[in-house]
């Protein structure tokens, strides 16, 4: 591989030395804006206000993604409303009586539950709201694929580091690996 080109603003700074065309990357987009969308309901527009407040550090989610985070915040509204309906209800089964005796049932909107955590998941995938995805687009972003680099070259401040390797505003689930049964990359075997 040749070397990589330097930046349209640096190769203007240095005078162009080498007199080839000078690359510029394009106007960058606005970040995500506070104000929600008119389509979603009370309790996914309060999602919203709250998210904006976490996502607007991290700058990687623009206005551009608006549409996106907005199914988040509609989605994550319905998984809240679910799991409270799940524990007024008194947990995630409940009993029948037949003919051939009583029977445990899983609550239907359990399932809703399980189904709407799937869809969460990837949403959070997509706009770095997990460990994972956030290093995966710090990753992209520092070999030129995407994904702006956070503010001040990648560095930011510190606040703005303790974001970037949180485990996110609702956690992670921890594998708890020995080492021995890890390969070099820490996956199991």
């Amino acid at each position: 591989m040749g070397r990589r080109s330097k930046p349209g603003e640096v190769a203007k700074a240095q005078g162009n030395p080498g007199h080839r065309k000078i690359v510029t990357t394009p106007a960058s987009v606005p970040k995500l804006g506070t104000e929600a969308p008119h389509w979603l309901d009370k309790d996914a527009a309060q999602v919203w206000g709250e998210l904006v407040v976490i996502l607007g550090p991290l700058n990687f989610v623009k206005q551009t993604d608006a549409v996106m985070v907005a199914r988040y915040c509609d989605w994550l509204a319905r998984y809240i409303k679910l799991s409270a309906k799940v524990r007024q209800a008194g947990g995630i089964s409940y009993q029948t009586e037949t003919p051939h005796g009583k029977m445990q049932r899983l609550h239907p909107n359990f399932a809703a539950i399980v189904r709407t955590e799937g869809i969460l998941q990837s949403l959070e995938d997509r706009i770095g709201m997990s460990p994972a995805a956030r290093q995966s687009l710090m990753t992209r972003a520092a070999a030129g694929l995407g994904a702006p680099v956070p503010p001040q070259g990648g560095h930011g401040t510190a606040e703005q580091r303790a974001a970037v390797n949180d485990p996110g505003p609702f956690g992670t689930l921890a594998l708890d690996i020995d080492a021995e049964d890890a390969d070099e990359t820490g996956l199991p075997q």
